[in-house]
């Protein structure tokens, strides 16, 4: 399944860190699949989360090796 949830972990003393999944590749024998994500707020511009969003997609194309279109 697809993944993009918060994922925390809570150090003994209190402190501890809480990542998001943002970016996710999922593959299998017939298909690839890329997923993105980012954080709309009451102010957010659609427009620059639209670009954002290609942008996240762009940086795991390069990184894949994919060619860009």
């Amino acid at each position: 399944g697809r993944f993009g949830a918060p994922f925390g972990v809570k150090q003994g003393d209190g402190s501890g860190v809480c990542l998001v999944g943002i970016r996710s590749v999922q593959w299998n024998a017939e298909r690839t699949r890329l997923f993105s994500g980012c954080g709309v707020l009451k102010g957010s511009d659609a427009d620059r989360e639209w670009r954002e969003l290609a942008h996240k997609r762009s940086s795991v194309k390069r990184m894949l090796g994919w060619e860009l279109s």
